[in-house]
């Protein structure tokens, strides 16, 4: 079983085999769920001393909960203050190969999509790498004195 992190990475990961024996077993990035996975010879024994096996791995590719996967791109929602969503400005965003930061445009609003090249599943062989798309969120926390009395004395302009 692999998270969908992981399978978006590439990991490597130790299988227990029915005859026994236990195995690194390198995940490709990307892997999809219920991708069947050959290693040659590492199955059970040959017939009148013909070669070993093949072992075949099914693979499961568990929900992660941070992402969610679209193909080779990956999806996830991000909380943002007010001020920022308002304003504009950087956010820091955890992407699976470590946190990035990004810019917030002014005047974004929860369900506001935003695009991070490249920072999906990783590229493997001839396929490119995903990008990475950051719902964002928009919370307000606890307002203070200031920010309920602007909104009270607000009309806001159709």
């Amino acid at each position: 079983k692999v998270r969908v992190q992981d399978g978006g990475n590439g990991t490597t990961t130790r299988v227990s085999l029915p005859n026994g024996r236990a195995l690194e077993v390198k995940i490709p990035p990307g892997i999809e769920d219920g991708q069947v996975l050959r290693l040659r010879g590492k199955g059970n024994p040959g017939v009148q001393g013909g070669p070993d096996g093949d072992a075949l791995i099914t693979v499961t590719v568990q929900p992660d909960a941070t992402y969610t996967r679209d193909g080779v791109d990956l999806r996830e929602t991000l909380p943002v203050d007010i001020k920022t969503a308002v304003l504009g400005g950087p956010i820091m965003v955890p992407t699976p190969t470590g946190t990035v930061r990004m810019n917030v445009p002014a005047n974004s609003d929860s369900g506001t999509v935003l695009r991070l090249r490249g920072k999906g599943v990783q590229a493997y062989g001839k396929r490119e790498a995903g990008n990475l798309y950051v719902t964002l969120q928009v919370k307000i926390g606890k307002a203070d004195t200031a920010l309920e009395t602007f909104l009270r004395d607000w009309t806001p302009q159709a």
